[in-house]
């Protein structure tokens, strides 16, 4: 292929990825993606899952050229904006990693006699209607045990993860919501509980009033703490001690609309929020930076968007590993081993 011929491609596929009307732009890019699922001997996949993955692909490469200035770059901008475009049809065509990621976002439903229990995969949210008309929101990352029908004097549900709840009001029947570390009852009203594996728990009330108590023995704080609207429990888990504080309720729940909200929390909870809500991996060995806190917010925002200004606020690199995964780094070490 002549140098000629190789540059018209090449601003043919940025034109094609910046919308801009072009067949010979989407020929190359439909080419380029059927030769790269053709390459992958490891995985059968359907055609409407190679569908998928183009489109995945084709998602991906367009966020990265919309971040570069149009329309006329300098030869050495276009060399380089061209160098992204095929890191990221690399990155993503790693065809095992979005198998899995395509074929694991479904939520997964296991049930006994009486029985059942939710999982929700990282990068999906699920809503829930219980038997007495309780609806509830799962975030990413989350499960929920229920029975199948309330029979008892208590409606008991058990969570790992996060949730927002909207409980069907029975003044003779408690609802309690049983995490690792704490116990939520109410007879009907609407609040968020955050109580992922390993970290704090955090319940926030929304309307009405519920009772939280620490389900762990030795937890410090008071034994029943009773929260009205707008206020919120905290769980420390390090301390085994629970509190009470005025609650952000917009920032609590605003998972709920696609938004995440940092507010001083450190790069490694961040990073855990990141990983269920994009459903990637994110390694990070640097434990100083990991401990670095960032304030930010964000609405329905892009894994690179977020990434890209976090990486600003705390002054660490990240790349797109060959596996899928996305390796964060303090380049200043790095180039200090040299």
């Amino acid at each position: 292929m002549g140098k000629t011929d190789k540059k018209n491609k090449e601003h043919q596929l940025c034109d094609y990825f910046r919308g801009i009307p072009n067949e010979k732009g989407k020929e190359i890019f439909e080419q380029w993606t059927e030769s790269l699922l053709a390459d992958s001997r490891n995985i059968s996949i359907p055609k409407s899952l190679g569908d998928k993955i183009k489109a995945g692909i084709e998602k991906k490469t367009s966020l990265i050229v919309d971040r570069t200035p149009l329309p006329h770059l300098e030869k050495r901008k276009q060399k380089a904006l061209f160098y992204k475009i095929a890191a990221s049809l690399l990155v993503l065509a790693s065809i095992g990693f979005l198998a899995r990621q395509l074929t694991s976002s479904t939520p997964v439903l296991c049930y006994t006699d009486k029985l059942c229990t939710v999982f929700v995969p990282n990068g999906v949210k699920q809503k829930i209607s219980l038997s007495d008309g309780t609806l509830i929101v799962l975030n990413s990352g989350s499960e929920l045990s229920f029975p199948k029908h309330f029979n008892g004097p208590v409606r008991e549900v058990r969570l790992t993860g996060e949730a927002f709840f909207q409980v069907a009001k029975d003044s003779a029947r408690p609802f309690v919501v049983s995490t690792g570390s704490v116990c939520v009852t109410v007879l009907g009203t609407s609040f968020n509980i955050e109580a992922y594996t390993n970290s704090n728990s955090r319940v926030t009330v929304t309307d009405g009033r519920v009772q939280v108590s620490a389900a762990q023995n030795g937890a410090s704080g008071a034994e029943n703490i009773i929260l009205k609207e707008g206020e919120q429990s905290v769980f420390r888990l390090s301390e085994k001690s629970i509190s009470k504080t005025t609650a952000n309720v917009d920032e609590r729940i605003g998972w709920l609309q696609g938004k995440i909200t940092f507010s001083h929390e450190t790069l490694q909870e961040a990073f855990a929020t990141l990983e269920r809500s994009y459903a990637l991996k994110i390694n990070c060995t640097d434990t100083g930076l990991l401990k670095e806190t960032v304030k930010a917010s964000y609405q329905n925002a892009s894994f690179i968007t977020v990434m890209d200004d976090l990486k600003f606020i705390a002054g660490f690199e990240y790349h797109f590993q060959p596996d899928g995964t996305i390796l964060v780094f303090n380049p200043y070490k790095e180039r200090r081993k040299i």
